[in-house]
This record gives C-alpha cells, structure tokens and sequence, in this order.
C-alpha cells in the first residue's frame, strides 16, 4: 500500500491540507462492508503512521450507490473527537476501485 500525495490548493478554503491516493498493487475483491472495514483500518493505519499519531478513532459515516455497478463508502477518522481525515473508497462491482484520503491537519 502506497500514499501517493496530490496537490490539495482546491480544497486548502475547505480546511484540507493533504490529499492521497492510496495505491494497492494487488486490489482485493470485497465481498461485503467487513472488508471494507478491515481495508479501512489498513489505510487509517497508514496516514496515521505517516502523520505520526498513534491515538486515533476512525469511524464508519455512510455509504452510497453512484449508478449501478459503484459504491462509495466513506470513512472518518478522529484525534481526541477532532476530526482529521476523511477515507473515501469506491468499488465497482465488488472489485476495489480507488481510494483517496484527505487529512486536515
């Protein structure tokens, strides 16, 4: 799993100070929300690490149809009830699509 930075100056007025998209060589297949759930963690994991934080909370927030082969489920994480970041992960057809994080801090 790789943390590829991107330019975040369109969302800077939004409070966003780093983008990523994570890069997953072998993309798994999901079967349901618990490996959404565990791939989350696995990506909270790594931003944290990265961020240097070791006490963090990361939260399931929704998910939601975009037509009819794609899902979007997002994911927030939080330090001391402060949200930090943001995990988006899209899936087509039960395959991994794309990840892409987004840190306030």
């Amino acid at each position: 799993m790789e943390l590829i930075p991107v330019n975040p100056e369109p969302l800077l007025l939004r409070g966003v100070k780093k983008i990523y998209y994570v890069r997953i060589d072998e993309k798994p297949s999901v079967k349901g929300i618990r490996d959404i759930w565990i791939l989350a963690n696995k990506v909270a994991y790594k931003i944290m690490r990265k961020l240097e934080i070791d006490n963090y909370r990361l939260e399931f927030l929704n998910n939601e149809n975009i037509g009819s082969s794609y899902m979007l489920y997002r994911y927030r994480i939080y330090l001391d009830n402060r949200h930090i970041a943001s995990i988006r992960i899209v899936t087509r057809n039960n395959n991994l699509y794309q990840i892409v994080t987004t840190v306030g801090i």
